[in-house]
């Protein structure tokens, strides 16, 4: 009857005077019902179907809607990152349209400085939107609403203006915006409030439906992990675009292989300095970056590197245009995109190679004796033929040794070469004596600096023999002392020219400097120093001679560009003066000339280096400084001033103390000058204040020292190690937890598969036995396998009893419900309880204890407390044995003690008595049985009682556990 399911739901008394009316159509009129009835039931049934009409409307709207919801669902998930926006704002105008509300919105918080903003809006036509005038809304300007996000699932508003007064302010600033409804539902990211998904309407009122309300919630929870994938896929993004930036600023060569050895990217420098483009490299091997002709071998060395077998390859690149290029190939291994990979790091030493050869041309041909000591093992490891002839010793008998072997030189002078090295990485023109193999003694300038071959230091010597030069100086030594001195220590050219501008005097180092060889420098005298100026310079040149010749002594330096013998130019500075006679009357000019021309190019590439290093210095993102001795900032980059909330013109030329706090001040002071004291570098972790919460840096701090030695400063380098701290300290709390639990799990397990089982089986085995006794009617074994069913049960009680307590502790549902106690009735009642079990064993149990005040605590947390510690005691204790209790309270807290006589602990059990996952049990002297758990739940309830316990305990003396709680009346 098809009639009938239209009723669906109609109350009983109407279904069946419908039934009727139905089937009895034409007897209707009849005696059963009047009209009356029939006019009622006409109206019943229009009011129905009007409920029904509804249902079915609101039923089909909802089916629509989650429909709808639906293929949005699918499409957000599959949707690519730069479809965000446009999905989302998609999304709301849906909801928007299906749930008939004039706008549709999205709020994120930004919890770095609390404020929520406006981030999505959909409005219906004619309505104004809101989007751009709510950004960034302080916490505090809605604080009952931004309170219920946090404590509800969803905010629903039926009418703003029936809103209570607490609510004052969200009613004024709604009712500004014409908003007459409200429905919200907060939405959380990695378990934290993110935002809400709002709709509301203006003028009118709307009522939400409960259905309508359960779907915008999970629409909020979709959207929830759609933004939370944007968020991530930024983050991503924004680490992408560093790395990449970091990537390609690197000046060595960069490749990363997948498992096959197939280059999937590269760095810049590859494609600039070798000509190839990206698409040229990627899915080939590194082998298409070497001479094809030694493909094979390049083959079977990358196989060795991507095994791990060898550490490095030096055969060359070869560039697009077939230029090879010395390199040094580094294979390391790691993960790439989510993949394992191999990275690439190839170092370009070509210029290192040409300075080698050219070394080893200078090494080998100089006609001063040269060595090579291995600065680490002082041995020596190459010289050349000078120094053999020299000292009388061939290669063979020198390599491997040193200098005191070989009895070179004297153990005093070796030993101020070492300590002039100390402190500077070069010596130049030391005058030492050096013994031939014969005994002879020679005298030389000893010169010696630290040089890098093949990342290894080695100390290069030049040894010039003065032994000849040293007897002719000695035997003139007393009539040209002055001179002679002046002439062979300068490394300046030294002239003399008359007041008519003619040379009478050059030294060697004059002519060398001007092209000349020493028996050339002749060709200078007579002639006019002009000749060897260039004639931009000829004006300066003249003004300078008339002062000169004036008496007025020049006040600088003066720069001339000079002009050598093979007409080139070079820039030299000199430095005049007056020689008079014996009567003091000016007779000629004395001059002393230095070539500066690679002194300027110096200062030129120094100039330029330092810019750059500026600019180096700025781009990174650490935290960069430089104090001279005294801790005044003489330089720092742009991340160290903003730190301190200061440009760095500000911060140059003042003291800690001038910027931050006095104890902070003194720490950074204190680190500097351990620096300067040790003269090493140092490597700490701190922590500092910044805009409101505490920092994590790792900070270097290493002494700087200038061209010859002299301490310029403390250089400082702080690296901002906050979220690897951060995360360090959530893997450890996770990992602790984890422990914990699996601890728990394990114990668990234990407890129910062997401790349960046990008295279930003596139940089961003894009931049997007990059905065997009554059937043969035997009174006296009944009674006695009763007894061991009881004790057997009353085990497995105690076992499950124990069990639940200590879980719901472990869940965290068990809470502290305080009362006023009086602890010494407690106490009496539980040994009152244990008595008997004390009696079987002949333990006479006592208490030792003054008037206890009134404490307020957990009654029955405290009498479980007592009553392990009291049944341990007596499991434990030997027959005959003696309990005492003791209490001793304070201002603060109660202390329970429990003593006995008994047996005792080992000491390697003590450290375990606490822990769930060292937890154990022990037959008592009478072998009584335990679950294990006892103690687990004494600490478990003292930890939510905010208590503490403690055992003393020796073996064979006995035991003594204490446990305390707070709460004094």
């Amino acid at each position: 009857m098809k009639e009938k399911e239209k009723f669906l739901p109609i109350s009983e008394s109407l279904r069946k005077r419908a039934e009727v009316l139905i089937e009895n159509r034409v007897q209707f009129l009849g005696e059963a019902y009047s009209e009356s009835d029939f006019l009622k039931l006409i109206h019943e049934l229009e009011v129905y179907k009007l409920e029904l009409e509804l249902q079915y409307k609101e039923s089909k709207s909802a089916a629509e809607l989650e429909n709808e919801l639906l293929k949005l669902s699918v499409e957000l998930n599959s949707m690519k990152s730069s479809e965000f926006s446009s999905k989302i704002d998609l999304a709301l105008s849906h909801i928007g349209h299906f749930l008939s509300t004039d706008r549709a919105h999205i709020f994120e918080i930004n919890e770095e400085n609390n404020t929520i903003s406006n981030t999505y809006e959909w409005c219906r036509p004619g309505i104004q939107a809101e989007i751009h005038n709510q950004k960034n809304i302080r916490f505090d300007a809605a604080p009952k609403l931004m309170n219920a996000m946090e404590t509800e699932d969803y905010i629903y508003i039926p009418d703003v203006h029936s809103l209570p007064l607490e609510w004052g302010v969200e009613r004024e600033v709604m009712a500004s915006k014409n908003i007459r409804s409200l429905l919200a539902i907060p939405f959380r990211i990695d378990n934290k409030i993110a935002g809400v998904v709002g709709l509301d309407t203006l003028y009118k009122r709307r009522d939400f439906s409960t259905s309508e309300i359960e779907t915008l919630k999970t629409w909020s929870n979709l959207l929830a992990g759609v933004l939370s994938n944007k968020r991530r896929e930024s983050e991503v993004e924004k680490t992408h675009r560093n790395y990449e930036s970091i990537f390609n600023i690197i000046n060595d060569f960069l490749v990363v292989l997948n498992e096959k050895g197939e280059i999937v990217h590269t760095n810049a420098k590859i494609t600039e300095k070798l000509g190839y483009t990206v698409d040229m490299l990627l899915g080939k091997t590194p082998v298409v970056l070497h001479p094809p002709e030694r493909k094979a071998e390049v083959e079977e060395i990358l196989q060795e590197l991507l095994q791990g077998k060898v550490d490095t390859c030096l055969i060359p690149f070869i560039s697009k245009l077939g230029i090879q290029i010395p390199v040094e190939t580094r294979v390391r291994s790691g993960i790439w995109e989510g993949k394992p990979a191999f990275f690439g790091i190839i170092k370009d030493i070509s210029q290192l190679k040409l300075s080698e050869e050219k070394f080893s041309k200078i090494f080998y041909l100089n006609p001063s004796p040269c060595g090579l000591t291995d600065l680490e093992t002082k041995k020596i490891v190459d010289v050349n033929k000078a120094f053999s002839d020299l000292l009388g010793f061939s290669k063979e008998e020198v390599i491997g040794k040193n200098v005191l072997e070989l009895g070179i030189m004297a153990d005093t002078s070796r030993i101020e070469l070492l300590q002039n090295l100390s402190t500077a990485e070069r010596i130049v023109d030391k005058e030492c004596v050096f013994f031939t193999k014969q005994g002879e003694t020679k005298i030389v300038v000893l010169s010696a600096e630290v040089i890098a071959v093949q990342n290894k230091q080695y100390l290069y010597f030049v040894a010039h023999d003065i032994t000849d030069r040293k007897l002719v100086e000695n035997e003139l030594y007393i009539q040209n002392q002055k001179i002679n001195a002046i002439l062979s220590a300068s490394p300046d050219g030294i002239g003399i020219v008359s007041f008519d501008g003619n040379f009478k005097f050059i030294s060697d180092h004059l002519a060398k400097m001007n092209g000349y060889s020493v028996k050339e420098k002749d060709e200078f005298l007579g002639k006019s120093v002009s000749s060897f100026i260039a004639p931009t310079d000829y004006k300066k040149l003249a003004i300078n001679m008339k002062k000169l010749m004036e008496g007025k002594k020049l006040q600088n330096i003066t720069e001339y560009e000079a002009i050598k013998k093979d007409g080139s130019h070079f820039t030299i500075a000199v430095n005049s003066t007056i020689l008079n006679d014996y009567n003091g009357s000016p007779q000629n000019i004395l001059f002393v000339e230095r070539d500066v021309t690679e002194l300027k190019k110096t200062e030129e590439a120094l100039r330029k280096s330092e810019a750059q290093f500026r600019a180096v210095v700025q781009t990174i993102p650490d935290l960069i400084w430089l104090k001279d001795p005294n801790g005044v900032y003489l330089s720092c980059n742009g991340v160290f001033a903003n730190f301190f909330g200061l440009v760095t013109e500000k911060l140059i030329g003042k003291t800690d103390y001038e910027i931050i706090t006095r104890e902070i001040a003194d720490i950074f002071s204190s680190q500097d000058k351990k620096v300067i004291k040790e003269g090493k570098t140092i490597h700490y972790e701190e922590n500092l204040p910044f805009e409101g919460q505490i920092k994590n840096f790792e900070t270097t701090k290493a002494p700087v020292y200038d061209e010859s030695g002299e301490l310029m400063g403390v250089l400082g380098i702080a690296h901002d190690i906050t979220k690897r701290k951060q995360a360090e300290k959530v893997l450890i709390e996770n990992e602790k937890r984890l422990n914990e639990l699996n601890a728990s799990k394990d114990k668990f397990l234990s407890i129910l598969g062997h401790d349960l089982k046990s008295p279930l089986a003596t139940i089961n085995g003894f009931s049997s036995l007990l059905q065997d006794q009554i059937a043969e009617n035997n009174q006296k074994g009944t009674e006695f396998y009763a007894d061991i069913i009881h004790e057997a049960s009353q085990k497995a009680i105690d076992l499950v009893d124990d069990l639940m307590q200590w879980s719901r502790s472990q869940s965290g549902k068990m809470a502290c419900d305080p009362e006023i106690l009086e602890v010494d009735e407690l106490i009496t009642s539980v040994i009152q309880l244990l008595q008997p079990v004390a009696s079987k064993k002949n333990i006479n149990i006592c208490t030792d204890y003054n008037h206890l005040a009134l404490v307020s605590t957990d009654r029955y947390m405290v009498e479980t407390i007592l009553r392990n510690l009291i049944s341990n005691a007596i499991k434990f204790s030997n027959s005959g044995g003696e309990i005492v209790i003791k209490t001793f309270q304070d201002e603060e807290n109660l202390t329970v003690s429990v003593i006995d006589n008994g047996i005792g602990i080992a000491q390697e059990k003590l450290e375990k008595m606490f822990r769930i996952e060292e937890s154990f049990t022990t037959p008592g002297t009478s072998n009584e049985k335990g679950t294990g758990l006892g103690l687990l739940l004494c600490k478990e309830f003292l930890t939510i009682l905010k208590g503490e316990i403690w055992v003393e305990s020796e073996e064979n003396k006995g035991s003594v556990f204490h446990f305390s709680i707070h709460g004094k009346i």
